[in-house]
């Protein structure tokens, strides 16, 4: 498995922790592929492989978890062998399909990967969301199940990825002004994330001769949503380097564009928690504000609304000190992928064991 992405190095943190509380876990994925061919091609060796595990099952294991596409077959294999069906819920696909699809072919194409996928996740014993609204849309537009018991359970973090850096070594290394008020926004900046408001935001601090700088780590900031380059963007910038820029700055910035059902549970709140950031969130969507809300952490805003926005940070930066007043244990614990994973196994302990057919 890849760990170029953050999507991909939180999977394997996520799979790491669920086999530190389980007694068996035997993990099958795709090989890697980069044309549609190759990709068909993969996911149906893997359920060649993955049926021929549950046929043996030589570990016991009684739960089979999968997402997407992955289980067209082996689901039903699963079921045969009186097998628990859980699945991952990240998304409405069909809406993704429309959203990511650039011509007729590759939205035809993904359009029906999501309705397979949708018709799996109809099926499976448990659904796991990322997202309450992702969870309430699902039951609402008859893409419930026939049973109750759909959960959501957010992303989270792994503690070993915190940093211990201190803000001065940072600003020095990262070369960072050192007269400014920092805001960072790390991770993906693509435009469904909302940077196009943080670029909005940085001109309304700097029209109004505000000493703030917001800086961008991790993804490139592409030429049409900062033409000027009013955002400072440290790219490339891996998982490590984030979790220092977060140490050294006064805010953590965490927008998201209102254009999809669910706006997903962001990797990078957890890794700003983790790092003791003061975050400024999306007001009134959850798996944003109400976690900061839950654990005490930062503000909510309206990015939106630059004006209120930018007033509503500068108020709250006149008053907020370094990242060691949110630098909580107690609060990291809970945010933990082992605390997540957790969540999970509770609801599937809950779930009838099956008798085999």
């Amino acid at each position: 498995m890849s760990q170029g992405s953050g999507k991909s190095r939180a999977t394997q943190q996520k799979i790491e922790a669920l086999r530190r509380n389980v007694d068996t876990l035997v993990v099958l994925s795709p090989f890697e592929a980069f044309t549609v061919l190759g990709k068909v091609i993969h996911m149906c060796g893997l359920e060649v492989r993955v049926i021929w595990c549950l046929l043996r099952n030589e570990s016991g294991f009684d739960v089979f978890i999968s997402r997407g596409y992955a289980g067209i077959f082996s689901m039903f294999i699963a079921r045969l062998r009186s097998i628990r069906i859980v699945r991952e819920v990240h998304a409405n696909a069909l809406e993704e399909a429309d959203i990511l699809g650039k011509n007729f072919l590759s939205r035809f194409m993904l359009r029906s990967a999501a309705w397979l996928s949708n018709r799996l996740d109809r099926t499976a014993d448990l659904r796991i969301f990322n997202n309450p609204s992702l969870l309430e849309w699902y039951q609402e537009h008859g893409g419930g199940n026939d049973n109750d018991n759909d959960i959501y359970v957010y992303n989270g973090c792994d503690p070993s990825a915190r940093s211990y850096a201190s803000r001065e070594e940072v600003l020095e290394r990262m070369n960072l002004p050192l007269d400014k008020k920092l805001l960072a926004f790390i991770g993906s900046a693509s435009k469904w994330h909302g940077v196009d408001y943080l670029v909005n935001l940085q001109l309304g601090f700097d029209e109004n001769n505000e000493n703030v700088q917001i800086v961008c780590g991790g993804g490139v900031v592409a030429r049409e949503i900062d033409p000027q380059k009013r955002l400072l963007n440290i790219a490339p910038l891996n998982a490590a380097g984030c979790a220092d820029l977060i140490r050294a700055v006064d805010g953590c910035l965490l927008p998201v564009k209102n254009i999809r059902v669910s706006p997903g549970s962001p990797l990078k709140l957890y890794d700003y928690i983790l790092n003791g950031g003061f975050v400024i969130a999306q007001a009134s969507t959850p798996g944003y504000s109400d976690e900061i809300e839950k654990y005490g952490v930062g503000i909510t805003v309206d990015f939106t609304k630059i004006d209120q926005a930018r007033s509503d940070i500068m108020k709250a930066l006149s008053v907020t000190k370094t990242c060691e007043n949110y630098d909580s244990e107690s609060i990291r614990a809970l945010i933990t992928w082992d605390a997540r994973m957790m969540d999970w196994i509770r609801a599937i302990d809950q779930l009838p064991r099956h008798k085999e057919a």
